[in-house]
């Protein structure tokens, strides 16, 4: 019978032998399950009990077997999200190159959720032992305690649901304390498009600040995210169109936002500028830009010049990808086609995919409308 502070037994078993074989009989294990119930036995493969204990205990130690109900809370949420976990190894495993199961910022996200709040108000308690009000307590904290945005607040209970949800899935937990718990109610705040005549006004007020006018033009005409600009460099810029497959962020390249890499046409005249920006021996277009320089710029340019307009529409860098999506949709390119550009979200076997193998003729209309936006804000 196994003892309430043991996490398992060890007991001899073998095979019934012939008088003339001796061997020594091996020690099998079982652990205690959530419900306080024994697993099946399971061989150590030790003939030495010494050598069984060191072998269960590496077992705990490295994640192999989780003792469910003697499992504390931050023992498991301490290596869940580790890079050779199980979880992040199998999301991992569920993506390809060109569209990772999780990103590394994503992964970055997680492990900082659990460093920074859930170590901090989450008890340290049996894991099988935590409630829906254990639940709803965490969240009060954040919402009192850490003043966090509700959004905030739901991608870190997003990210604790997952791993109850997997302890669940493995047997650690004998009810998902996240039953009955739905997301906060957010408020969106408004980030409305820039008008045509707002990006012009941008971009002639940088025209003493060349680099920031060129990455002002470039989203723009494409409506790239900001991070999605940083990683332009010449190997990915060709003569008709810009093959995206990244972004850079913090020094690194990291899988685009949507995890699907693409390909935006540019007109002649955008291409010439991005070459003739590309700072002599480099390979990055914005090779002296630090990640947020043009944002910041532009935020300092929206509070001196519209700070009424700024406030009431939410402008900022963002805005102008939102003013390229609406200016393409005004000029009548078919909706799929200026999704696929802008890279929307899609899923698997969608209608956009027709237009992953890039070709000029499918994008003649969106070439036409380019040029003359390129042309109207430079002139």
């Amino acid at each position: 019978m196994i003892r309430r502070h043991q996490d398992y037994i060890l007991y001899q078993r073998s095979k019934k032998l012939r008088k003339s074989q001796k061997r020594k009989p091996i020690y099998y294990y079982q652990y205690r399950l959530p419900d306080g119930t024994l697993s099946n036995p399971r061989s150590t493969g030790c003939k030495s009990q010494t050598e069984a204990h060191r072998y269960v205990q590496s077992l705990i130690d490295n994640g192999t077997i989780l003792c469910g109900s003697d499992l504390l809370f931050k023992s498991y949420a301490s290596k869940f999200y580790d890079e050779n976990g199980t979880w992040i190894k199998d999301k991992k495993a569920l993506g390809t190159a060109n569209k990772p199961g999780i990103g590394e910022i994503q992964i970055k996200k997680y492990q900082g959720f659990v460093n920074h709040y859930f170590v901090k108000y989450l008890p340290n308690n049996p894991l099988s032992s935590f409630t829906p009000s254990d639940i709803k307590e965490f969240r009060q904290n954040l919402l009192e305690n850490e003043k966090l945005s509700r959004k905030t607040i739901n991608d870190i209970m997003s990210c604790l649901r997952i791993m109850f949800t997997a302890a669940m899935d493995d047997g650690l937990v004998p009810k998902n304390p996240f039953r009955g718990i739905k997301p906060l109610l957010t408020e969106p705040k408004p980030r409305d498009a820039f008008s045509l005549e707002e990006v012009k006004q941008i971009v002639e007020y940088f025209k003493s600040e060349d680099l920031i006018r060129v990455y002002i033009i470039v989203a723009a005409c494409t409506g790239m995210r900001l991070a999605e600009i940083n990683s332009l460099r010449k190997s990915n810029i060709k003569n008709t169109y810009i093959d995206l497959k990244d972004q850079y962020r913090r020094g690194k390249l990291f899988p685009l936002k949507t995890r699907e890499s693409r390909k935006i046409p540019i007109c002649s005249e955008l291409y010439n500028l991005l070459i003739s920006t590309i700072p002599e021996g480099k390979e990055f277009v914005f090779d002296s830009l630090s990640d947020n320089r043009a944002s910041d710029k532009l935020r300092g340019m929206l509070i001196k010049t519209m700070p009424e307009k700024r406030n009431e529409h939410g402008y900022c860098f963002h805005s102008l990808r939102h003013f390229a999506n609406t200016y393409f949709l005004s000029k009548e390119i078919a909706p799929i086609k200026v999704a696929s550009v802008m890279g929307h979200s899609t899923g698997v076997s969608s209608m956009q995919e027709r237009y992953t193998n890039f070709t000029e003729k499918d994008f003649s209309e969106f070439y036409v409308v380019q040029s003359e936006l390129f042309r109207y804000l430079t002139n």
